[in-house]
């Protein structure tokens, strides 16, 4: 996508200038909470995501930040040996 790459057609695009791809920023975040090594043997895999969102664009020269609250843990239903943990990121 033509914003995302070419600065000149960028500036003509609804956003006014380049942005990021959405995935960058998510990608970003989840990198910096795996190499925090919180759970280093117990992460199996993940069952999905909920509710991606983009509400702004990221753009160069921005600094961002993230965060993560855990908000359910529980039993497996399918695997009662294992647990799942909800998070917001």
């Amino acid at each position: 996508q033509y914003y995302h790459v070419d600065p000149v057609a960028a500036q003509k695009s609804a956003f006014g200038g380049l942005i990021s791809s959405g995935f960058h920023p998510l990608s970003l975040s989840m990198r910096l909470f795996f190499d925090l090594n919180l759970w280093p043997d117990s992460v199996i895999a993940s069952p999905g995501m909920e509710n991606v969102k983009w509400l702004k664009p990221m753009r160069p020269g921005d600094t961002i930040r993230a965060a993560a609250e855990v908000i359910e843990v529980r039993v497996s239903s399918s695997t009662p040996d294992r647990g799942v943990v909800m998070m917001e990121h």
